[in-house]
C-alpha cells in the first residue's frame, strides 16, 4: 500500500522511506529502501515535518484487550474511555486512538491525554 506526503512542495510516498534526518532548518534529508537519499525543501521547520511524518497512521488494529485512554481533568482527578483501535504509525510506534466524534484521532494530540493503560491500572488514577 502507498501512503503519500507532502513534504514542501513534494508528494513523497513515505512507506518506501528508509530513513529521514534533518539535512537544515528548513529541509529534509530522505534515504529510500532502495538506497536512493534526496533532500526535500519543506519550507518549515525540518524537525516538525518529521514528527508529523512519523505520525502518519500506516494501519488500524482491533483492540481486544481491556486498554483505557486517561486524560485530566485539570482538578486533580481524572476520566478515561475505552480503547477500541490501536495505531501503527509510519515511526513504528504504537499509538492508541481516540473516536470523539467518530472520527479516529491519536489520543495523545489532546493536551489532557495522560496515558494508555491497562484495567488494573485505573486505580492509579483518582475519579471525580
Amino acid at each position: 500500500m502507498n501512503i503519500f506526503f507532502d513534504i514542501g512542495r513534494h508528494s513523497v510516498n513515505i512507506s518506501k522511506i528508509k530513513l529521514m534526518d534533518v539535512a537544515r532548518k528548513y529541509a529534509v534529508r530522505v534515504t529510500f529502501d532502495d538506497g536512493d537519499t534526496e533532500i526535500f525543501s519543506t519550507g518549515y521547520d525540518a524537525e516538525k515535518t518529521i514528527e508529523r511524518i512519523g505520525r502518519t497512521i500506516l494501519r488500524l488494529i482491533p483492540c481486544v484487550t481491556s486498554a483505557y485512554n486517561v486524560y485530566d481533568n485539570d482538578d486533580g482527578t481524572y476520566f478515561h474511555e475505552p480503547v477500541s483501535y490501536l495505531a501503527l504509525c509510519a515511526d513504528g510506534m504504537i499509538r492508541s486512538l481516540a473516536t470523539p466524534d467518530g472520527f479516529f484521532e491519536l489520543a495523545e494530540t489532546a493536551s489532557n491525554f495522560r496515558g494508555c493503560y491497562e484495567k488494573h491500572r485505573l486505580c492509579e488514577f483518582p475519579k471525580d
